[in-house]
């Protein structure tokens, strides 16, 4: 479920979203709800941010600007990002 909006103890959901399936939950339940570390939320905004930027260079890797000169455009999360997201990646052993 995903919660629109909070009044007092009240909560307005939207369900299945997110390609989840609708399902009735009891009235007065208790609920769990989970809240992203900031780090998370940071590092989403950051790339979404960047992302929307590139569009206006086609997704190139390389650009050239006459003012600048040519730069190197990555693919992939960005570093910054990388490091706000590291401490949250666990190691898989294979």
């Amino acid at each position: 479920m995903y919660i629109t909006a909070i009044a007092t103890n009240t909560l307005t959901v939207v369900r299945a979203v997110n390609g989840t399936t609708a399902a009735t939950h009891v009235t007065a339940k208790a609920i769990s709800v989970y809240e992203y570390p900031s780090a998370i939320s940071e590092a989403c905004l950051m790339m979404a941010a960047r992302l929307w930027k590139r569009k206006d260079s086609s997704f190139a890797t390389i650009i050239g600007v006459p003012e600048v000169g040519t730069m190197n455009i990555f693919r992939g999360l960005d570093l910054d990002v990388k490091l706000l997201l590291e401490p949250y990646i666990a190691e898989v052993a294979i």
